[in-house]
């Protein structure tokens, strides 16, 4: 299928054809764009307005920051919009001193009251929006309204397809385990000794039509997207901890980190190694303002996801089962904020077309 879409496109591309570039939407980035990406800006109007709501949300999602810092973070960010206020008076004031005539006296003197107030109040409020800032970026994402709320005996089922599954369930067989098929003995798919001697346990090594597969299923995945006009893209595996950081990816304590950070033997980088193609994908869009008639933009992306947390070991997680490192096809959709619901169901449908093309039973 991938190799038809790219045929099909050999007439239209561009760069063959100069006339086809304005028929063939692509993406490109501004050339103006900054080194590094400014500080995000963070709606709190939630907090201010409806400071319940969130704390009820970081209730519900059983999120690990105490409800009381939605009352702290409101009253900061209140103190802040006051000297906000206060300093763009005094820079405005600032403007109308420095336009006096030289010989005024009154106006150098209150130039010199203006000097003075903008140094107290400038340290002040930078000071007090990292705060805000660092605490508001702890704040979890809202719930959709129509997500059940609970564990998962409360959950809807909101779409069967599929082959159906008999109930109760067909019992076990363990000749039929994946990592008894995949043994050496069997198919040969895996060989968890040569990995495990090279890098270390949770990174599996396929081999021979497993190998195969991988690559099929992900060839497969990519055309279907780019049969939805997903521009395919392949993303570098190391992004800027920042950068993660705003995906999602912040750091965590413990045997919960999921992270890897590079590092020159003495000092950890900046860098570290993607968790999914997302944040590349994400990234690709930031420090940039786009015209309504640009968007929608579709990304599809090839990339190694890599994760430090894989589990505990035991039952769940062994085998193939919570790797440090598996291949994800992505899909990233840029939109205006009008056109996201109707954008998630299509994701939803070409998530469906894919898994119901290999006639798995989904829920």
């Amino acid at each position: 299928m991938l190799i038809r879409r790219i045929a099909s496109q050999v007439s239209t591309c561009p760069a063959c054809n100069p006339r086809a570039a304005s028929v063939a939407t692509r993406f490109a980035s501004s050339s103006s764009r900054p080194s590094s990406i400014p500080h995000p800006v963070i709606d709190l109007s939630d907090v201010l307005d409806y400071p319940q709501d969130v704390k009820d949300n970081l209730r519900q999602r059983k999120f690990p920051l105490e409800p009381e810092m939605v009352d702290e973070l409101r009253k900061m960010e209140i103190e802040a919009m006051g000297l906000r206020k206060e300093l763009q008076a005094a820079r405005e004031r600032r403007n109308v001193v420095s336009k006096a005539p030289k010989g005024d006296m009154e106006a150098r003197k209150e130039g010199a009251e203006v000097k003075k107030l903008l140094k107290e109040i400038e340290p002040k409020l930078n000071s007090l929006d990292k705060t805000i800032q660092s605490l508001a970026l702890q704040l979890p994402n809202a719930s959709h309204p129509h997500v059940p709320i609970g564990d998962e005996t409360n959950a809807r089922v909101v779409k069967i397809l599929g082959p159906k599954i008999s109930s109760p369930p067909p019992a076990a067989r363990p000749e039929l385990d994946h990592l008894q098929l995949s043994s050496p003995s069997n198919f040969a798919w895996t060989d968890f000794p040569s990995s495990s001697l090279t890098t270390g346990s949770s990174w599996p090594l396929l081999t021979n039509e497993a190998a195969l597969l991988e690559l099929a299923l992900t060839n497969y995945s990519m055309s279907i997207a780019l049969s939805h006009d997903f521009t395919p893209i392949l993303t570098p595996d190391v992004v800027r901890s920042d950068v993660s950081e705003r995906c999602g990816f912040r750091p965590r304590d413990g045997d919960a980190q999921q992270t890897y950070f590079l590092s020159d033997g003495e000092s950890v980088s900046n860098l570290c190694l993607a968790g999914t193609a997302e944040i590349p994908l994400v990234a690709m869009s930031a420090a940039q303002t786009f015209r309504q008639e640009q968007l929608p933009l579709k990304f599809v992306a090839l990339g190694r996801a890599f994760r430090a947390e894989a589990g505990a070991r035991g039952a769940d997680s062994r085998g193939l089962y919570r790797v440090h490192q598996f291949s994800k096809v992505e899909m990233v959709v840029v939109c205006a904020e009008d056109e996201s619901d109707r954008l998630l169901e299509d994701l939803k449908k070409i998530q469906e077309e894919i898994l119901g093309g290999l006639g798995l039973s989904l829920r």
